[in-house]
C-alpha cells in the first residue's frame, strides 16, 4: 500500500482534537434520542426524505440544503426507489429515471456518463471512489450535474459527479434478510442489522452483508459478487457525532463478456454494423476472468460547536485491485470469409489505492442588522492516488489466423487460440496459467497522483432568502510522480494548479416558484490514465466552464417537485494528434468538446397512494476541436445518445387490497455512437486525414424498455414482503450503454424476492 503517512497522522491528529474541543464547547447541544440528526450541518433531516421525493441534498454544498434552493441541477434516488427498482445488481436500472444520466456502473468499472461527459470514478460519503460498491450499503445517490462540482469538491468531469451516500447506524434496533431468485440464475441474499450497542452508551452499530450471483445468455459466463460492511456511530455528550464505516467487496467473473462484433467487409474494408447476431458468442473462453476487489475504511466527524459554527472532519482510505486475464474480446465478423477477429489476450493486475482527508467549517448567521442571512463554508481537502499496473500480452508466436484445416502449436496444455469461425463446430480453448508464452510487458507502469485543495464558499440570503447569491473560490494543487518501466524506462515529476470559482444565484419568483442561474469552473488532473510516455510527460488539466439555468417548483402542496433547466459547458485539453510541418505526428491537448442540453426532473405525488417520477435529458455533445483528425469535429462522443428518458409510478392499493403494491416504468434511450469519433480515422502518406472505415457511423440501436413489480406485505408483526420483478418484458435485444464494453444486456427476465425483518 502506497498511501501517504501523512494522511493516517493529519487524520488522526484532526479527529482526536476536535473530538477533545467538541467536549468542551462553548454551547453544547442536547442529544437527540432519535435517529434525525438536527444537530449537524452536514447531514439530510431523514424528514426531507419521504418516498420518492427527497427535498434536501448534502452533496449539492458539502452541508446539507435544500435542493430548491440551490443554482443548479442536484437529483436525488431515495432509499425507497432504489429497492423497488434496484433489485438488479450492478446496472442502471435505478438511474434510467433521472435527466441527463447514461450510464452507472456501482459494481463494475466505476463508470458513470452524465451530460454526454464519461467519468472513471465517483464518490461515496464525498471521497474518491471506483464503484465497486454493493447496493446493500447504499441509502441513497446524489447527482451533482455540471462543473461547479469543481468548486465544491475539486477534480472531476465536466457533466458532473455520483455521490453514493452510505446506510448509517440508528438507535432503533432493527434487522432485515432478503434472498432473490430469478432469470439467468440470479441468486441473491443480503442482510441489514442495526441497533444500539447495550454496553456503550449513545452508541448504535451497522453490519450489513451480501452474497451474489448470476449467468448471462453468453455460455460460459457467470458472475459473483460478496461484500461485508461494518459502521459504528458514536453521539458524545456535547452533541457531535463520530461516525465510522469500514466494507470490502469482491466481484469475480468467468468467463469474461464478450463484446459485440462489428460486421466487417473485407474486400472495400469497411465496418458496417454492430453483429447482434453474435451478440452472445462466447469469444474468451472457459478460463478467462476478470475479478475486482475493493476495500475501505471512512472516518467522520461531526460537530456544533455553538450557535454560529459547526465542524465536519472526514478521512478515508481505500484499496482496489483488478485482475483480467485472457480477455480479449473480436474486434470484427469478416462476413466474407466467415471469421471473426480476437484481440490478443493478454494478462494484467491493475492496483489501486489512496485516500483523503477533509476538513469543513461551516458559520451561519446574520448580518445588518439580521437582513441578511449568511452562510460560510471553508474547506481544505487532501487526496492521494496510487495505480501500479503490470500488464503482459500473450507471444505472438502463439498466435495464429485459423482455417480449418490450421493445427494448433503446440502440445496439449500449452496456449493457443483460433479465430473463431461462426456456424463450424464449437472451438475448445486452453487457457495457461502465466508462463513464457507472455513474453514482454505492454504496459508496466506506477502513478501517483496527490492533490491539495482549499475552498471557500459564501451564501447570502436577502429578503427572508427569497433572493440567494452564491461565490466559490477553490485552490488545488496537483502532485504527479509517474514512473514507466517498458524498454530503458522513464520518470516524470511535475505539478498542476487549478483555481475553480463560481458563481450562482437562487430567486423565489413566488413562494412555490424559483428560477436559479450558476457560472462554475473544474478541471480534471487525468491521473488515472497518465504515463510517464506521454508527451509532454505531465499532461496539463483539463479545464471546463459552463452554465446552468432554469427553474424550480414546489407545488400542489409540496406533491409536486420540478426542476427544468438548461446547460452549456466547454471541457478543453483533452488529448488529441497533431500533424507537424515535417510530417509527423505529435500528442498534444488542444482538443475540446461542447455540450449543451435541457434536464427535465420531475416528481408528483398524486394521491397518498400514487406517485410518478419522470426525468427526461437531451443532450448535443460534440467534439469541436481534434487535432488532425478534422473528421470527428462535430460528432459526439462514445456512447452518448441525443436524448433519454423514463417515466416511472408507485401505486399502493386500499382496501381489502391494501397488503398490495406495485410499481412500474418505461425508459427510453436514442441511437448512440459505437465509438469515439476518432476511431477509424484514415490518413495518407503525407499524414492528412483522408477519411474513415465506417465505425465512426456505426449508432447503436435505440431502445425501449418496460419493467413492472408487484409487491405483497404480510399482516404480522414481522416485517415481511414478498415481490415479483418482471424485466424488459418485451424482450428487447440492446446493447446496455456501460463505458467498459459493447456487451449485450439481459433480455426478458422474472424475478421473486421475500424480505422478512423487524
Amino acid at each position: 500500500m502506497k498511501v501517504n503517512k501523512s494522511i493516517i497522522v493529519q487524520c488522526t491528529l484532526l479527529l482526536c482534537a476536535s473530538s477533545a474541543y467538541s467536549q468542551q464547547a462553548a454551547q453544547p447541544v442536547a442529544v437527540k434520542s432519535d435517529d434525525v440528526v438536527q444537530l449537524s450541518a452536514f447531514s439530510v433531516n431523514s424528514d426531507s426524505e419521504r418516498g420518492y421525493i427527497a427535498s434536501e441534498s448534502m452533496s449539492g454544498s458539502r452541508v446539507a440544503t435544500a435542493i430548491k434552493d440551490l443554482p443548479f441541477d442536484v437529483s436525488v434516488v431515495t432509499s425507497e426507489f432504489m429497492k423497488d427498482f434496484g433489485a438488479f445488481e450492478g446496472n442502471t436500472d435505478s438511474f434510467a429515471y433521472t435527466s441527463g444520466v447514461t450510464a452507472v456502473d456501482l459494481s463494475g468499472t466505476g463508470n458513470s456518463t452524465i451530460r454526454g461527459y464519461s467519468s472513471q470514478y465517483m464518490l461515496r460519503d464525498g471521497f474518491f471512489r471506483l464503484g465497486r460498491t454493493d447496493p446493500v450499503l447504499i441509502d441513497r445517490v446524489e447527482f451533482i450535474k455540471g462543473p461547479n462540482v469543481s468548486s465544491i469538491y475539486g477534480e472531476t468531469q465536466p457533466g458532473g459527479i455520483i455521490n453514493m451516500i452510505t446506510k448509517r447506524p440508528k438507535m432503533k434496533a432493527s434487522a432485515n434478510l432478503s434472498l432473490m431468485v430469478g432469470s439467468y440464475g440470479n441468486n441473491r441474499e443480503d442482510f441489514t442489522i442495526t441497533g444500539p450497542l447495550s454496553f456503550i452508551k449513545n452508541t448504535s452499530f451497522l453490519i450489513v452483508g451480501s452474497d451474489f450471483e448470476r449467468q448471462y445468455q453468453e455460455p460460459g459466463a457467470t458472475l459473483r459478487n460478496h461484500s461485508f460492511g461494518i459502521g459504528v456511530n458514536h453521539k458524545l455528550d456535547s452533541g457531535g457525532e463520530l461516525n465510522i464505516l469500514t466494507s470490502t467487496w469482491r466481484g469475480q467473473g468467468h468467463t469474461a463478456m464478450s463484446n459485440v462484433p462489428y460486421y466487417y467487409d473485407s474486400v472495400n474494408k469497411l465496418y458496417k454494423d454492430v453483429d447482434m447476431n453474435l451478440s452472445t458468442l462466447n469469444e474468451n473462453g472457459p478460463a478467462s476472468e476478470v475479478t475486482r476487489e475493493a476495500s475501505d475504511l471512512t472516518g467522520t466527524y461531526e460537530q456544533r460547536l455553538n450557535s454560529v459554527f459547526s465542524l465536519r472532519v472526514g478521512s478515508n482510505w481505500w484499496h482496489s485491485k483488478k485482475w483480467n486475464f485472457a480477455n480479449a474480446s473480436g474486434t470484427q465478423y469478416d462476413y466474407i470469409n466467415n471469421k471473426l477477429v480476437r484481440g490478443a489476450p493478454s494478462k494484467g493486475l491493475i492496483n489501486e489505492d489512496g485516500g483523503g482527508l477533509q476538513v469543513d467549517l461551516v458559520a451561519e448567521h446574520k448580518l445588518f442588522n439580521n437582513s441578511v442571512h449568511n452562510k460560510i463554508l471553508l474547506t481544505y481537502d487532501f487526496s492521494d492516488y496510487y495505480r501500479y499496473q503490470p500488464t503482459w500480452t500473450l507471444n505472438s508466436s502463439t498466435q495464429i489466423t485459423n482455417t480449418i484445416s490450421t493445427v494448433p502449436p503446440g502440445a496439449n496444455g500449452t496456449y493457443w487460440f483460433k479465430n473463431i469461425f461462426p456456424g463450424q463446430a464449437p472451438i475448445d480453448y486452453s487457457v495457461p496459467v502465466f508462463g513464457p508464452q507472455y513474453y514482454s510487458y505492454s504496459v508496466n507502469m506506477k502513478n501517483r497522483a496527490s492533490i491539495f485543495g482549499g475552498l471557500l464558499r459564501d451564501q447570502m440570503g436577502f429578503w427572508n432568502d427569497r433572493l440567494l447569491l452564491f461565490g466559490t473560490l477553490r485552490y488545488d494543487n496537483v502532485k504527479l510522480n509517474l514512473h514507466s518501466y517498458m524498454g530503458s524506462g522513464i520518470v516524470a515529476h511535475g505539478s498542476q494548479t487549478a483555481l475553480s470559482p463560481s458563481l450562482g444565484l437562487n430567486y423565489k419568483i413566488t413562494p412555490i416558484i424559483s428560477a436559479y442561474a450558476s457560472w462554475s469552473s473544474g478541471f480534471n488532473a487525468n491521473a488515472q490514465n497518465q504515463t510517464a510516455t506521454n508527451v509532454p510527460s505531465i499532461q496539463p488539466n483539463q479545464t471546463s466552464k459552463g452554465y446552468d439555468y432554469g427553474i424550480k417548483a414546489n407545488l400542489i402542496g409540496e406533491r409536486l417537485f420540478l426542476t427544468l433547466g438548461g446547460y452549456y459547458t466547454i471541457l478543453r485539453n483533452v488529448p488529441d494528434t497533431e500533424l507537424l510541418p515535417n510530417g509527423t505526428t505529435i500528442t498534444n491537448f488542444t482538443g475540446s468538446e461542447l455540450a449543451r442540453g435541457v434536464d427535465l426532473d420531475l416528481t408528483y405525488r398524486a394521491t397518498n397512494d400514487l406517485t410518478f417520477i419522470l426525468g427526461y435529458g437531451q443532450n448535443a455533445t460534440i467534439y469541436t476541436y481534434y487535432g488532425r483528425d478534422i473528421g470527428a469535429v462535430g460528432y459526439a462522443p462514445k456512447l452518448v445518445p441525443p436524448n433519454q428518458g423514463g417515466l416511472a409510478f408507485k401505486y399502493t392499493f386500499t382496501g381489502a387490497l391494501k397488503a398490495f403494491s406495485t410499481n412500474g416504468g418505461v425508459t427510453y434511450t436514442n441511437k448512440a455512437p459505437s465509438e469515439s469519433p476518432n476511431t477509424g480515422d484514415l490518413f495518407n502518406a503525407s499524414g492528412l486525414y483522408s477519411g474513415n472505415d465506417g465505425r465512426r457511423f456505426i449508432l447503436l440501436p435505440s431502445y425501449t424498455l418496460f419493467n413492472l413489480a408487484f409487491h405483497y406485505r404480510f399482516p404480522t408483526k414481522l416485517k415481511q414482503n414478498v415481490n415479483v420483478f418482471f424485466k424488459n418484458i418485451g424482450n428487447k435485444q440492446y446493447i446496455a450503454y456501460l463505458q467498459s464494453g459493447l456487451t449485450r444486456a439481459d433480455g426478458r427476465g422474472v424475478y421473486f424476492s421475500y424480505d422478512i425483518g423487524y
